[in-house]
């Protein structure tokens, strides 16, 4: 009987543990009693109750579950940050003109912004992460393959290392613009930087207004002239009188904005603005710095036109201006007879092969003399006896054949027009040439006719004189006085229907001054000469063995003269 209730009792306990195992333990009760302790020699009482939870110590293992890992879980290394130069990739946006922008046939300016990017004046240097340059694109699309420089025909780009680039003589249509961002070798950046707007190009239907010079950078403070163009405008002297539809005249503004309110006369504080019926204004003693300078079309009481129609330009003036050294020979130096090299140093002052064109400040070419002062009159051609000067883009010119003695040779540096510098800047020195020789002169040939000096004006879309008479094969030399505010040139040709061209004389933004010089025909007979701009405007060009026509006295600059030496 006892081992059938020690049998029984192994087995209750048994089914309990097993209850205990596959249900979760409750938190342990309020500290009780201890159980009584079942001796397997006495006799044991009867069993308890089903419902009774025995509790047998020490209790058996339960069932083995995952092993759980009994070190702390190691967290992931954070990512490394990125540097600042990795965050910030570079950047481009086409700020001017806008998307789907109207804007008017022309010259058109774009107007860039650049982040993260050093732009550098290095093009063609080797390549330097983080800098470069611009290449603007008209109507194309910016080449991107790595490696290959990213040009395309000619007149559908540009390089620079400016962040506005001016699109000359865009036509009417659809354009678009764009821009990239490339290394110094003229090749994408990795991955390819790029912005491009669409721009609705429309021909001007009503008046406009363009300030044509100055711009950019300017070397040296003093007097500044603007000059303008104006086209479907009249522009007359009635200033203060009533308005009159399509006429009227010109403010212009020096470092403020230009009122455009309706109706308001459209004026600024004394010494801000200038009221003029000439395409320029010059402003005095202007200061070193950056510079605002605006221009409006304005009816004749000086309100504005409705819409306004205005141009600005900002530009900088740097405290330096330009200077010009003879480096070689030096003054007192000697010389051998014969060909004699003069070289020159320039500083604040942009050579350029623009001879006979308009101005633009800061930049023009070099006027050469030897035996004569430099000529310095303002707006008149720097110009001497033919076999005295020699015009040229370059830092030296040779002249041939000098003969011996002492001689004086000189440089002046010159506005595109041939005229000096305000103030004039000039070099001079004197050397001994030792040894025979003749007599000086240009190494470019003078023509072998006689020399003829004419002065043509141009006044009233017309030309003053109309009719000249030159001897065959003549050296003529034209003093052009462009009178009008508008652009005339002086071109010559064989016959009546103007399509066989003897000579095309620059065209020039008026009024303003230039010469021309050609070779007349050898053939005697009659010829034709007109402006090119105003195809109405002609005149006739006589080939006569005759004595010429004098012009008459007020048919241009009076006796200014023109050199033979390099030419324009």
């Amino acid at each position: 009987m006892k081992k059938i209730e020690s049998a029984l009792l192994a087995i209750v306990v048994l089914a309990a543990l097993v209850i205990l195992t596959a249900c979760p333990q409750p938190p342990p009760p309020p500290a009780t009693p201890p159980p009584a302790t079942v001796s397997p020699a006495s006799p044991s009482p009867a069993p308890p109750p089903p419902t009774a939870k025995p509790t047998v110590a020490p209790s058996p293992s339960p069932s083995p579950k995952p092993a759980t890992p009994t070190t702390a879980p190691t967290t992931p290394a954070p990512k490394p940050k990125p540097t600042p130069e990795e965050a910030k990739l570079p950047e481009v946006s086409i700020e001017s003109p806008k998307e789907l922008e109207n804007v008017l046939a022309g010259d058109i300016k774009i107007s860039i912004k650049v982040a993260n990017f050093n732009i550098v004046n290095k093009l063609g240097a080797t390549n330097t992460p983080g800098e470069g340059h611009i290449h603007y694109y008209l109507d194309v699309a910016p080449p991107t393959t790595p490696g290959q420089r990213a040009v395309t025909a000619a007149g559908t780009y540009a390089a620079t290392a400016a962040n506005s680039h001016t699109w000359a003589n865009v036509k009417p249509g659809g354009r678009v613009f764009a821009v990239q961002l490339v290394n110094n070798d003229h090749t994408p950046l990795a991955p390819p930087v790029v912005a491009d707007v669409r721009v609705n190009v429309q021909a001007p239907t009503g008046p406009v207004v363009k300030i044509i010079s100055p711009s950019g950078r300017l070397p040296a403070p003093g007097d500044l002239k603007v000059t303008v163009e104006v086209s479907n405008f009249n522009v007359v002297n009635k200033l203060g009188q009533p308005i009159a539809a399509g006429e009227g005249h010109i403010h212009y503004y020096l470092d403020v904005d230009p009122p455009t309110s309706p109706g308001q006369r459209a004026v600024t504080a004394p010494g801000t603005y200038a009221a003029s019926t000439a395409i320029s204004h010059t402003w005095t003693a202007i200061p070193a710095g950056r510079h605002k300078l605006g221009a409006q079309l304005v009816n004749n009481d000086h309100t504005p036109l409705s819409p306004p129609i205005v141009s600005i330009v900002e530009i900088e003036i740097t405290s330096e201006g330009p200077s010009v050294s003879i480096t070689s020979p030096k003054t007192g130096d000697s010389v051998a007879a014969g060909p004699v090299k003069v070289s020159v140093q320039l500083t604040n002052f942009k050579l350029t092969d623009k001879l006979g064109q308009p101005n633009v400040a800061g930049e023009g070419h070099i006027h050469y003399f030897v035996d004569v002062d430099p000529p310095t009159a303002p707006d008149k051609p720097a110009v001497t006896a033919p076999g005295t000067y020699a015009a040229a883009a370059a830092d030296s010119y040779t002249w041939q054949n000098v003969a011996g003695g002492s001689h004086t040779f000189a440089v002046e540096l010159v506005n595109n027009n041939h005229t000096p510098l305000v103030p004039p800047v000039t070099a001079k020195i004197t050397v001994t040439v030792t040894g025979p020789g003749a007599t000086p002169k240009p190494a470019t040939p003078v023509p072998s006719g006689p020399s003829v000096r004419l002065n043509i004006a141009a006044v009233g879309f017309a030309f003053n004189p109309r009719t000249i008479s030159v001897a065959p094969g003549a050296n003529v030399s034209v003093v052009f006085n462009n009178s009008d505010p508008v652009s005339h040139n002086i071109a010559v040709y064989e016959d009546a229907a103007y399509t066989k061209e003897i000579f095309k004389g620059q065209i020039i933004s008026g009024p303003s001054t230039t010469a021309y010089q050609f070779t007349a025909p050898a053939k005697p007979g009659s010829y034709y000469f007109r402006c090119d701009v105003h195809p109405a405007m002609t005149g006739s060009f006589t080939v006569s063995s005759a004595e010429p026509t004098p012009p008459p006295a007020n048919g241009g600059m009076g006796n200014g003269g023109v050199g033979g030496g390099g030419g324009y």
